[in-house]
This record gives structure tokens, sequence and C-alpha cells, in this order.
């Protein structure tokens, strides 16, 4: 059995003949193939849900409170920095410097 928690459709080619594949990332599912059995789980988003409360913070409410902008490449240091203390507000992580 493999879990593919990281949208990796490839890693099916890991079950052996018979095994089980279990998807997490229901936008990156493997074909099944080689009698592997393929299950997926997850949650798809709804843009159209997502609007109301998109539009909220776009208006400032809620306020939110953000101690610091991080590249995803600073993750360590993101989770580090409130387990440190001190740190008032989230940590964003955002893709590039």
């Amino acid at each position: 059995m493999v879990i593919d928690a990281a949208g990796r459709p490839r890693t099916v080619e890991a079950v052996r003949d018979g095994g089980r594949c279990v998807s997490l990332t229901p936008f990156a599912v493997p074909d099944p193939e080689r009698s592997v059995d393929v299950e997926v789980y997850g949650v798809r988003t709804d843009p159209a849900m997502l609007d109301t409360p998109a539009r909220r913070v776009e208006d400032g409410h809620p306020a939110l409170r953000i101690a610091r902008v991080l590249p995803f490449e600073e993750a360590p240091r993101a989770h580090a920095l409130p387990e440190a203390g001190g740190t008032r507000g989230k940590i964003v992580l955002t893709p590039g410097s």
C-alpha cells in the first residue's frame, strides 16, 4: 500500500500487483494499473463558497494580524518562531523570495 499525500500519481508504480494506492489529493489521482486498487480521499474546494469569506478579508473584516511573511524555503523557521514564543499574529509562507 502507498498513501500519496503529495499529489504524485506515479507513486502507484511503487505498489505491488494487487495492492492499494490511496491518494489524498483529488486533483492528481493515479490511473489504476496492474490490478492496483486506487482510492481517493480529499477535499474539493468550491470557489463560490470561498467568495464571501475572501471578500470579507479584503474589506478588513476580520482584521488579520500577520507577524511575518516568509518564503516557502524558510518553512522550518516559520515553525520555530511561534514555538520560541513572543510571536503575535500569523506566519505566512509564500512562494518565491
